[in-house]
């Protein structure tokens, strides 16, 4: 218990240091401006009725009808991960680097607390900003057709979107403790990502066309992991993701606190 408020009060801090910091609104900011121009773009699609099936059997033609919770996680999807490891930089990498962790150890902080710390920080921050982003869906759903339609599975989908979130923050933080970088962290994370998301559509049309089973085979990376918890891969039940998942996220965090417990602390300037 003891340890548990020390992480907590630590926690406090970090989040009383890093609002301070011009680079996390900027972040933040840049971070929600994404969902909201998916929005923006979703109610003028809805707004102009496009016809994309045309009359049939004298039926009237069908409608484009966008579902603003689905844009919603489609761009949590493509942005919360980065936004996970850019705050893993920012607070593991960026202090390492300048010399903060070294600070608060000399103070008496075991370097367990200050990871988790900072960790529960970054996790209670992408939290904020999935819920935000599942918020301006509803707002948006209430405000313009096709109303709240698919509410229930869009919190159910948004829930999914911040675990895998926290599976990338996970790789964040083992990247920052790796090179004690912020630029090491973001350039490889941001480059995995990307690969991932180029890499794998290509890889499933080849293992389609030559029938090699590469989608068995990727579905165990973290993309592959991810993608199963979102209902996007059969290779096993969806549920079963979610230990998975947690798995992943814990082994990459034990080792970058076997690598905190490692090396030396950096002082300022290093």
């Amino acid at each position: 218990m003891p340890e548990i408020l020390n992480i907590v009060n630590l926690a406090r801090w970090e989040w009383f240091r890093l609002r301070r910091r011009t680079a996390f609104p900027v972040l933040f900011g840049l971070a929600l401006l994404v969902p909201v121009a998916v929005l923006v773009v979703g109610v003028i699609l809805n707004s102009l009725k496009l016809d994309f099936l045309g009359p049939t059997d004298g039926l009237d033609g069908g409608y484009l009808e966008v579902g603003y919770f689905s844009l919603i996680v489609g761009s949590l999807g493509t942005v919360a991960p980065m936004l996970a490891v850019a705050l893993a930089a920012l607070l593991h990498a960026g202090d390492l680097q300048g010399g903060h962790c070294r600070t608060l150890a000399a103070r008496g902080a075991p370097r367990s607390s200050i990871l988790f710390a900072k960790l529960l920080t970054a996790a209670l921050l992408l939290l904020a900003y999935h819920l935000l982003a599942y918020v301006m869906a509803g707002l948006t759903a209430l405000a313009f057709p096709p109303n709240f339609d698919g509410w229930a599975a869009g919190l159910v989908d948004t829930a999914t979107a911040f675990q895998n979130s926290l599976l990338y923050l996970a790789l964040g933080v083992a990247l920052s403790h790796w090179r004690q970088s912020t630029a090491f962290t973001v350039g490889v994370g941001i480059a995995l990502i990307a690969f991932e998301a180029t890499a794998y559509p290509i890889a499933g049309l080849i293992g389609d066309a030559l029938q090699w089973p590469l989608a068995e085979v990727t579905a165990w990376t973290l993309r592959g992991v991810a993608q199963g918890l979102q209902g996007n891969n059969e290779v096993i039940d969806r549920a079963w993701y979610i230990p998975i998942v947690a798995g992943y996220a814990a082994a990459l965090t034990a080792a970058a606190l076997a690598l905190f417990r490692k090396y030396d602390l950096r002082s300022g300037g290093e």
